[in-house]
């Protein structure tokens, strides 16, 4: 599952809104990793590391960079 998550620091708390849940399986369906919300070029985007397995291989887990992308304005709103 990836929310977007309140501020910690801001005094008011907003409900968490899911905008994304890992396949069971797949390229991005194990290790879910840092997830990071940025606005580029007007475009919201959450790059995360995710693997196919937990199998280590060569000694390293299979992390993958990948991207979710809203071109809404509000990304609660918009289809991910």
């Amino acid at each position: 599952m990836t929310a977007i998550w309140p501020n910690p620091f801001i005094k008011q708390r907003a409900e968490p809104v899911v905008v994304w849940r890992k396949p069971d399986s797949g390229p991005c369906s194990e290790l879910i990793w840092a997830p990071e919300l940025h606005v580029i070029d007007g475009q919201w985007v959450i790059y995360f590391a995710a693997a196919p397995t937990r199998d280590i291989k060569d000694g390293l887990f299979q992390h993958r960079i990948y991207a979710l992308v809203c071109d809404a304005a509000d990304p609660l709103q918009g289809e991910w």
